[in-house]
């Protein structure tokens, strides 16, 4: 089964161009993940936000392994367990 590609791999000139303290792919946090598990969700503690480029979002299914290229941020405040994770490149697995 031939693997569709989800978007244009970024390159490194292009990752550090538009995000500030990334200068490319390999500084990124890597990961596969299924697709049911990239949503937002708000519990207890705080939130988890996914930020996923908008030309994918509509793509991703639920029961699919994706690859995603990534970094996260949590809160200042130890008390707040929200978790902000935002996508820079994501491919089928």
């Amino acid at each position: 089964m031939k693997k569709i590609e989800l978007m244009k791999k970024p390159s490194d000139d292009e990752v550090k161009n538009v995000y500030e303290g990334i200068f490319g792919l390999d500084d990124l946090y890597t990961s596969v993940v299924y697709g049911k598990d990239m949503i937002d969700k708000k519990h207890h503690g705080g939130e988890i936000t996914w930020y996923i480029p908008k030309c994918v979002k509509s793509k991703i299914k639920d029961n699919e392994k994706y690859l995603i290229y990534y970094n996260f941020s949590t809160p200042a405040d130890t008390s707040d367990t929200s978790k902000h994770y935002r996508v820079y490149y994501i491919e089928n697995f």
